[in-house]
């Protein structure tokens, strides 16, 4: 099964969830109701990028994303 959504309240560790913004095969929404609907703290970054797997067709734009909320993590677990 991979409906998971009545599970999702069951997610309590913080969640970065970052979409690209024309994602055709998941729409912004999805990642806007998974923001809602987990059960700790989340965040969504939506990119300035096309397709589902925007971390190979566009990785100029992912890369510094992914490097700004690992070295945020970092901070602040000092």
């Amino acid at each position: 099964q991979s409906d998971m959504r009545q599970i999702l309240n069951l997610v309590t560790v913080p969640c970065h969830i970052i979409q690209a913004e024309k994602d055709m095969a998941v729409p912004v929404m999805v990642s806007e109701y998974l923001h809602q609907h987990l059960g700790g703290p989340s965040i969504v970054e939506v990119m300035a990028t096309d397709g589902h797997l925007p971390q190979l067709s566009s990785p100029d734009i992912v890369i510094p994303v992914l490097l700004k909320h690992i070295q945020l993590n970092i901070e602040s677990t000092r």
